[in-house]
Parts: C-alpha cells; sequence; structure tokens
C-alpha cells in the first residue's frame, strides 16, 4: 500500500511539472494520491468506477470541459474514449490558440493504465466548439490515441510494471 501510494504521489507530482501550475495548489498532493489509489478498479466494464477516475484526472488546460468518456468492452483491445471540449463560447479562441496537451494526455494515460487493470488503449477526443447533449465522433477535431505498451516505452517502465505500480 505504501509503495503504491508513493508510485501515485510521483505521478501527481509529474502532473504539476507538465501542467506548469502553481506548486501551492498542490498542497494536499498525498491526499490526492490516496483518493485516486482508492478509485483504483480491474475492469474498464466498471462504469462507476471509471467515471470516477476519469473526473479526478486533471484536465488539459484552463477552459476545457471534460464532458463525455466511452468504453468499448466487448473485444480487446479494451479501449476508453475520453471527451474534452471548450466550456463555453467564449473559450473557444484560447483553446484554439493553445498547443496540443499532449504532455497532460501522456501523464494522464499512464494513470488510466495504472488505475484500471485491463484498459489497453486510451483515446482523448478534442473539438474546438462546445458540443451538444450527445457524443458524435465526427463533430471532434482531433484524437489523440495511446497503447498501454506505448505508454510504458514513453516513460521508461516495462510493459507489466505499469500493472505492478498499483496491483
Amino acid at each position: 500500500m505504501i509503495k503504491s501510494l508513493l508510485v501515485l504521489t510521483l505521478m501527481l507530482s509529474m502532473l504539476i511539472l507538465v501542467s506548469c501550475q502553481s506548486a501551492n495548489e498542490y498542497s494536499h498532493e498525498e491526499e490526492q494520491s490516496e483518493t485516486l489509489f482508492a478509485l483504483r478498479t480491474p475492469y474498464i466494464g466498471d462504469a462507476p468506477a471509471v467515471s470516477r477516475i476519469v473526473q479526478a484526472l486533471p484536465l488539459p488546460a484552463e477552459g476545457w470541459l471534460q464532458r463525455f468518456f466511452a468504453v468499448e468492452t466487448s473485444t480487446a483491445p479494451y479501449s476508453l474514449t475520453v471527451f474534452y471540449e471548450p466550456v463555453d463560447l467564449e473559450t473557444v479562441a484560447i483553446i484554439q490558440s493553445q498547443e496540443k496537451p499532449t504532455a497532460t494526455f501522456e501523464t494522464n494515460a499512464l494513470l488510466l493504465f495504472s488505475l484500471i487493470e485491463n484498459l489497453d488503449e486510451v483515446v482523448f477526443a478534442v473539438r474546438y466548439t462546445p458540443g451538444s447533449a450527445n457524443i458524435s465522433y465526427d463533430e471532434y477535431d482531433y484524437f489523440w490515441t495511446t497503447t498501454r505498451k506505448e505508454i510504458a516505452e514513453l516513460f521508461g517502465v516495462s510493459y507489466c510494471s505499469i500493472d505492478d505500480l498499483l496491483w
């Protein structure tokens, strides 16, 4: 348990560096680690648990809203798609001027693979206009996709050690 909390604390520290926000905003880092640790689930099909995990992820930047998520559990690879859009029309110009949040997506993917044991693939879908109440994939401007293996290689850990971080 202590090893797992230390790993989550390390991952949250990376999120702080990636998001370039003040360390003062993260004074409860250990509490956040414990919260994330408590959210872990062995199954991508556990929608309530996955929802809580997705909601706990840092947003790519100010002005973004995580509105939906979708899971693919009928056949492997088991995947999770997280959908982002602007909070409102006033933030559209700000979001369009920002660089793609690749570093945040990489770190969030590491967290997702660590917290959802049988997750194989993560997709972050981004649109530059506020959406409707329904998911329409063709309304999204780009998709950032990665696999468990790619994230393990990116962070310099073995494919299995992502699972070993928390399980």
